[in-house]
């Protein structure tokens, strides 16, 4: 038996982290059948309750203490004193104690290494109590790296783990001209293409059309990314009115990072057509990853601002058009198609209103084509994400 960790540096109403876990957690299982799972994640009220995904056994809270517990303004005195090990030390306790228990911890790099972010330094910290604790072997998972995102704290967090794995060529690109040790360094695709969809009741206009799924992040609308909500808002405007105009389909509003985050933009994008029976927003924040995949698959095509949405839909072999924001979409474009040109748009040149709408063109033009090359490319990918197994029975050796 062996007692496998997995440490979110996200929440699992970002449905993109939840899907990670249960493609990530399935292939644990089939590892070692036996094994305990152990999934931690930064939600305040976290557990069973809160989300019940298959292959977890265990649901530990990053953070233990309540909002006004005494120990968060030790821990942040500490902190503010220069004591930082020690405020760290308090502020992961039970993190810390799980941890112990270990023989495998995989640490969900994803894109928190992003500079923009501002994440770095807590993730080192962290990652280097970590190492000091336990005895397991360390695995950094997952990740996406701009080249600005490899600075040197970064590679020295590096040297906290025994294995880094990234998602896509370009990150694996960019970390290995820097790290020395190169055969620490893995590729396997994102967990998530191996995640499964699971039957959820459709909407009506499902049964009566064809239908584009669409999805915007709240984080596209923020002026670090290049652009200003005013103009996204507008241009995916511009894009429904296209769709609606020139084609017979239908438009279905998707969000897929929940509390509040997608459906504040979809919102403010849906309330232009509140009387119009071809579109509809899709409220539900109780549907989890796998039927959040099962409504994507079902649409003619999909246009998605995030990443975790748009591989639910090429999973699907649904043609996509991804609104990118970051390395990581271009890199799994790139991965899939050879190129990310005309698949990734780039947010900051949402500025230009027909901008999108001219690429939804693309994807409408090609979309039999795009279909073919998804259907031929995804068992193969799959399996590739799906060898990750590998690396877990290699780290599970000898424990």
């Amino acid at each position: 038996m062996k007692n496998i960790m997995i440490i979110l540096n996200a929440v699992v109403y970002n449905r993109g982290s939840e899907a990670l876990v249960r493609g990530l957690s399935k292939m644990c299982k089939k590892c070692y059948s036996d094994s305990i799972i152990t999934l931690v994640s930064a939600e305040k009220n976290f557990g069973k309750d809160i989300v019940d995904i298959e292959n977890i056994d265990i649901y530990c809270k990053k953070i233990k203490y309540s909002e006004k517990s005494i120990w968060k303004y030790i821990s942040k005195l500490f902190e503010k004193i220069k004591l930082i090990n020690l405020a760290y030390i308090i502020r992961y306790k039970q993190l810390l104690k799980e941890a112990k228990k270990q023989d495998i911890i995989v640490i969900v790099g994803a894109d928190n290494y992003d500079i923009r972010y501002n994440m770095q330094k807590g993730l080192y910290r962290l990652n280097t109590l970590l190492r000091k604790k336990t005895n397991a072997k360390l695995i950094l998972y997952d990740c996406s790296f701009d080249e600005n995102d490899i600075t040197d704290l970064l590679l020295k967090d590096i040297e906290n783990v025994d294995y880094i794995t990234v998602r896509e060529p370009i990150s694996r690109e960019n970390i290995s001209k820097r790290v020395k040790n190169s055969d620490k360094i893995y590729y396997y695709p994102d967990p998530a293409f191996v995640m499964d969809p699971q039957e959820t009741k459709l909407d009506s206009l499902f049964n009566n059309r064809d239908v584009v799924g669409i999805n915007v992040s709240d984080l596209i609308t923020r002026k670090k990314y290049g652009s200003d909500a005013d103009a996204i808002i507008n241009s995916y405007h511009k894009l429904i009115e296209y769709i609606l105009e020139n084609t017979d389909m239908g438009i279905a509003l998707i969000p897929h990072v929940m509390n509040n985050s997608d459906l504040s933009a979809l919102k403010l994008i849906y309330s232009k057509y509140t009387n119009n029976n071809r579109v509809i927003l899709i409220e539900n924040e109780e549907l989890n990853a796998k039927e959040l995949k099962y409504i994507i698959s079902k649409c003619k095509l999909y246009v998605g601002a995030r990443t975790h949405s748009t591989i639910a839909a090429y999973s699907s072999c649904v043609p996509t058009l991804v609104l990118g924001y970051s390395i990581k979409s271009k890199g799994i474009a790139k991965d899939l198609f050879g190129t990310d040109e005309q698949y990734v748009l780039p947010v900051s040149n949402l500025d230009d209103e027909m901008y999108l709408v001219n690429g939804f063109k693309f994807l409408l033009q090609n979309e039999e084509s795009i279909r073919q090359e998804l259907k031929n490319i995804m068992p193969q990918y799959i399996k590739k994400a799906e060898s990750v197994s590998e690396l877990i029975l290699k780290c599970g050796e000898g424990r």
